[in-house]
């Protein structure tokens, strides 16, 4: 049986392990380098990214709350004007609207400077004292 000869058996044992060493040889030095210089430039991309994800989330988490401290500084400004212009009221038949006026205006002032031109566009902003002064 010629598939049991010797010779043959051994030739082909032969070729089979140098053709699987040369392989090896070849795969291990030149290209498992740079698979390996491949998946370490894509761990240090991926570090990266998220490293610049995370400042980024956080300038934006500080504006956020800047933004939210401005607003409720001048809400409370606000606030505490209306209440002692109600106070006022009651006290007094005169009031001052220019004062009441003006403190609005800073402080919507002040908020829409964070503000989109969309958001301005739908404000409308009307003086009480010239609406005091047309009337009289």
């Amino acid at each position: 049986m010629p598939q049991l000869d010797r010779i043959i058996v051994f030739t082909q044992i032969f070729w089979l392990f140098f053709v699987f060493l040369f392989l090896y040889i070849v795969l291990t030095h030149f290209f498992l380098p740079k698979f390996l210089q491949s998946f370490k430039t894509r761990n240090l991309i991926i570090e990266h990214n998220s490293n610049e994800n995370s400042e980024i989330n956080s300038s934006f988490l500080m504006s956020q709350t800047v933004l939210s401290d401005r607003l409720n500084e001048q809400l409370l400004i606000v606030k505490s004007t209306l209440l002692n212009i109600f106070v006022l009221l009651n006290n007094k038949n005169f009031i001052d609207l220019r004062l009441t006026d003006n403190l609005l205006f800073n402080s919507t002032f002040y908020i829409t400077l964070y503000w989109d031109s969309i958001v301005l566009d739908k404000i409308s902003l009307n003086s009480k004292i010239c609406n005091f002064v047309y009337r009289n």
